[in-house]
């Protein structure tokens, strides 16, 4: 069984418990695959001492190419970090994208 999802008005000014919006199971559990393409994603290495964001993927985009095509686009941030002392200090940040 799949849940659904209700969210109920709690506004200050009309706190009656109405219903303000609900997501029936089949539409969350589509929203849910869809996730990956909208959301924004982190990505951590982890060591003994610690974890370092090094990767970002932002949310699927499509932008148009030099020759008219639309093409699918995610920003994509790589940030590279220094070792010894500066181990956990971003030394270095690329900005990249991917389709």
């Amino acid at each position: 069984m799949r849940p659904s999802t209700t969210e109920y008005n709690d506004d200050d000014d009309d706190d009656d418990g109405t219903i303000h919006r609900t997501l029936s199971a089949a539409m969350r559990a589509a929203v849910t695959a869809l996730a990956g393409d909208v959301d924004t994603q982190y990505v951590y290495t982890t060591t003994t001492d610690g974890s370092d964001l090094t990767e970002v993927y932002g949310p699927l985009d499509v932008v148009q190419l030099a020759n008219g095509t639309p093409s699918p686009y995610r920003q994509h941030t790589h940030n590279v970090y220094g070792t010894g002392t500066q181990a956990h200090l971003v030394t270095e940040t690329l900005s990249l994208g991917r389709s």
